[in-house]
């Protein structure tokens, strides 16, 4: 995969618009655009900074490895509601954990 598709599929997976990406790295978002349009290359230097923000190898980003260890957190791959819920459950004992699973799997059995 080519550095733009990595960075935009990097993008899509964490939900972040490309303001929010331009913002983060302290760009424009016409170039965060043009770097996943082909349009642009970035220095060694935005290689790294954008490398760093994602938790990934520079090598990963430019396609010269097919995958990479980096790993994405419930934070970066649930909407609002499900950080809430997994903010909540993680607050919670081992055994009402286990509760709160078992009434989950009772509703989606009833359909609700």
């Amino acid at each position: 995969m080519k550095f733009e598709e990595n960075l935009k599929k990097l993008r899509s997976l964490r939900g972040i618009s490309q303001a929010t990406l331009a913002e983060a790295l302290n760009v424009s978002t016409g170039l965060i655009g043009m770097y996943e349009a082909g349009k642009r290359r970035p220095s060694y230097e935005m290689l790294e900074t954008i490398a760093d923000y994602f938790n990934i190898s520079i090598d990963y980003l430019t396609g010269k490895e097919s995958s990479s260890l980096y790993y994405l957190t419930p934070e970066d791959i649930l909407d609002d509601q499900e950080r809430a819920f997994v903010a909540e459950y993680r607050k919670m004992s081992a055994t009402n954990r286990g509760l709160v699973l078992q009434m989950m799997k009772e509703l989606n059995k009833s359909g609700g």
